[in-house]
């Protein structure tokens, strides 16, 4: 197939991958629920921050940071101000991330891993039933982080199959990690993780230049916007890291944080395992595993509240879409011609199972977003703090204050000053 044929079919596919999501977003989708209780908080700072308060609780007061999701709150509030309502804006970003990183992931397996058509579309396929916009439709920020890592990813891995390291490639590698970590700060720990890797596949000697550029990145411009924050909020990391960190290690946030990376990825893990076949592949086996296993763990570092729908895992998923082509791209299969007609037969019967398997799989991980789902359908049902902030909103300016462990929805529709009395958005708490 010349390169011209091939690019073609490429975009074709990229356009049917676009075509399936808007296919299911419409079909499958609920967007008319209400935003989940923790992405209400990030709302509201979001249109405090639009209405030029700063980045605040309440109006008027000493700026906090209870949205850990930093520059998506920036950017959510950057289009409030041009137009858009929060949830346009929220959900916006969201949605347009999510289409991107199934481009992402295809074109990474087609370009970068020289991965079959066939293996690039499932990839693409299985992230556009996952649980990606069930994260939209609860106003979450989660497919902005992904797409964010996946973009890190990528230039990690177009670095390691580059035999030299041109200076923009390890620049643009050092910024999208740098990106990643402004949008949440386990991002850093993400990041440096993808360097590690991109390290042991090419040699500590081949990634010197990598390593000054990504340094330099990262204490430059990281460091300012470290002594920046820690400056404008009179602490250096969000406030929930410090409620939900408590000093100590959390086990079970770590057998939990395990459990979900394995159940987003399970049927990528058997690649994974074939790459122990031999000494070469085994490298570069562990080399993958470094940022899916090392950022896994690092949740052993706060409690697993708030974790919705495995959302803190899910950005691991696309850099496993990414990395198990690579890991299986050795095996040689029996070419169409040499098959009898009923192998041809029975093996496309049996492709095609699999392939619907796999799409199944991805999709019913949407049953599982909350423990106390009803339906796949719809992940929360209306508890009628909904319905209670906006009561509430009649008295919005009256001088009234709410104190609320559940500081999402009631706070945010109702427009109150608030007291957050489980201290995700309360420093002194």
């Amino acid at each position: 197939m010349t390169l011209k044929k091939s690019l073609l079919l490429d975009l074709l596919i990229s356009i049917l991958l676009l075509a399936s999501t808007l296919y299911y977003a419409a079909r499958y989708v609920d967007f008319s629920i209400p935003p989940f209780e923790d992405a209400a908080m990030l709302m509201r700072y979001a249109q405090h921050l639009a209405d030029g308060h700063g980045i605040v609780w309440n109006i008027g007061g000493h700026p906090v940071d209870g949205a850990t999701d930093f520059l998506f709150m920036i950017g959510s509030a950057a289009l409030i101000k041009i137009g858009l309502t929060v949830g346009q804006s929220v959900r916006g970003i969201g949605f347009v991330s999510h289409m991107l990183t199934i481009l992402l992931i295809y074109w990474t397996n087609r370009r970068i891993n020289n991965a079959s058509l066939l293996f690039s579309f499932l990839s693409g396929l299985y992230f556009v039933v996952g649980t990606g916009l069930s994260y939209v439709a609860a106003y979450f920020g989660t497919p902005f982080f992904a797409l964010a890592a996946a973009s890190t990813w990528a230039l990690g891995l177009f670095l390691i199959q580059k035999e030299d390291s041109p200076f923009w490639l390890s620049l643009a590698f050092a910024i999208s990690g740098l990106i990643t970590g402004f949008i949440r700060p386990e991002g850093v720990i993400l990041a440096s993780l993808m360097l590690l890797a991109v390290i042991i596949q090419r040699g500590l000697k081949k990634s010197i230049s990598i390593i000054v550029i990504f340094g330099a990145v990262f204490l430059i411009l990281g460091g300012a916007y470290f002594i920046w924050r820690w400056n404008y909020f009179g602490y250096p990391l969000p406030n929930p890291f410090y409620k939900k960190g408590d000093g100590g290690l959390h086990w079970d946030s770590f057998n939990n944080s395990m459990l979900n990376t394995l159940r987003l990825c399970l049927p990528i893990v058997i690649a994974f395992i074939l790459g122990f076949r031999s000494r070469e592949t085994t490298k570069q086996t562990l080399a993958y595993l470094i940022p899916i296993l090392g950022f896994t763990s690092a949740f052993v570092l706060i409690s697993d509240e708030m974790n919705y729908g495995a959302r803190f895992q899910y950005a691991i998923l696309p850099i496993a879409l990414m990395s198990w082509t690579r890991l299986v791209g050795g095996f040689k299969f029996s070419r169409p011609e040499q098959l009898s007609g009923r192998e041809r037969s029975v093996y496309s019967i049996a492709l095609i199972f699999l392939s619907a398997s796999l799409i199944y799989y991805s999709w019913i991980q949407n049953c599982f977003l909350t423990s106390y789902q009803q339906t796949c359908a719809t992940a929360y049902e209306r508890d009628g703090r909904y319905e209670m902030g906006k009561l509430l909103a009649e008295y919005r300016g009256k001088g009234y204050v709410i104190a609320t462990t559940e500081a999402g929805l009631l706070p945010y529709y109702s427009g109150w000053d608030a007291i957050d009395t489980w201290g995700l958005n309360d420093q002194f708490i």
